[in-house]
């Protein structure tokens, strides 16, 4: 969804940002409140977890960061930071449940108490902070906002169209229903000049 939202509107930072703000809020609300109702807390994490897709936009945006001759590598690299949070992180927040845990056991296994949960879950609520106030530092990348637009538009839509529906769509007449200045009119106004 961000991806495409990112697209639609021509920029990434504004997508990053709102995506980051909104993880690091319901994951604060999830951490630092005890004893949230249940609905509350499951749509807590709902929501935690659709603003957590905004990362795909990470992609994006380094590739448009570098030049093009290095767009695979600088994905690579973005691929490989999202892996490394939860190889970090997963492992940390174990080593501090088993470093608060008060020895209580129920059927040979470890219980742990909601501070313990808390003081390891707050690692994820810290790295969401960090990532939110590092966004902030970095330049929009997307400077060709309805150029892309426009771009995107031809190759998923008009191509296709026109390929198996010869002379629909955006082949030779624009649809009525699309605005004057539609990458599908200004199209099918350079073929006929």
């Amino acid at each position: 969804m961000a991806g495409g939202l990112s697209d639609r509107i021509g920029r990434r930072k504004p997508l990053y940002i709102a995506g980051l703000l909104t993880l690091t809020g319901a994951w604060g609300l999830v951490i630092l409140v005890p004893a949230l109702p249940v609905p509350l807390l499951i749509g807590l994490l709902l929501l935690a977890g659709l603003a957590s897709g905004s990362m795909v936009v990470g992609f994006a945006f380094i590739k448009e960061s570098v030049p093009l001759r290095l767009g695979g590598t600088a994905s690579g690299l973005v691929n490989m930071g999202t892996m490394t949070g939860p190889m970090i992180l997963q492992p940390a927040v174990g080593m501090i449940l088993d470093w608060t845990w008060q020895g209580k056991l129920v059927d040979g296994i470890k219980v742990y108490g909601f501070d313990a949960f808390r003081l390891g879950f707050s690692l994820m609520l810290a790295w969401a902070v960090v990532s939110s106030v590092l966004i902030f530092f970095t330049k929009e990348t997307a400077k060709d906002g309805p150029k892309m637009r426009c771009k995107m538009f031809r190759l998923f839509v008009v191509r296709p169209l026109a390929f198996f529906l010869p002379g629909s769509a955006c082949s030779g007449k624009c649809p009525a229903a699309l605005p004057r200045g539609s990458c599908c009119r200004r199209l099918t106004q350079r073929r006929r000049r």
